[in-house]
């Protein structure tokens, strides 16, 4: 579904430690980071064409977010970067929506990662990943995670 093989996972495995370390600095799980990483660059440290993203996780590089692309090209500092947008993701979904299953709570975290969860997510758990990039990021994140 995500298009990626498994060299991207097995990239990931060797990378276990560091995307353990942020995801438990951060109280999430550390499969989510290695889907994330593997849906946004096939988990290879690379800069996006035409694009602001950089490394491994695809962090968006310019004035605005104060990101470096030495930074986002770190794998331990962009780890803990997305780690920790992904713990924000978490806590203020599950306090906007406290009905969402965990799954669905996964879901949108994830899909906030590729879009503000704050503007795009309304409650309805049908629609978590519509606007998402092919309207599928969460739920293919959540897929993806099943490889660890």
């Amino acid at each position: 579904m995500a298009n990626k093989d498994q060299g991207a996972v097995d990239r990931a495995n060797v990378a276990w430690d560091t995307l353990q370390a942020a995801a438990d600095a951060n109280n999430i799980d550390p499969a989510m980071l290695a889907a994330i990483a593997i849906r946004e660059s096939n988990f290879q440290n690379s800069t996006q064409k035409g694009g602001p993203g950089v490394g491994v996780f695809q962090i968006t590089v310019n004035a605005q977010t104060g990101v470096t692309a030495a930074q986002a090209q770190n794998l331990s500092w962009a780890a803990n970067y997305a780690a920790n947008l992904l713990a924000w993701n978490t806590n203020y979904l599950s306090n906007k929506f406290p009905n969402f299953t965990p799954d669905q709570l996964s879901q949108a975290a994830a899909a906030g990662y590729n879009f503000d969860p704050v503007k795009n997510i309304r409650g309805n758990p049908n629609m978590i990943d519509r606007r998402t990039t092919n309207n599928n990021y969460g739920s293919n994140i959540l897929l993806l995670m099943n490889c660890f």
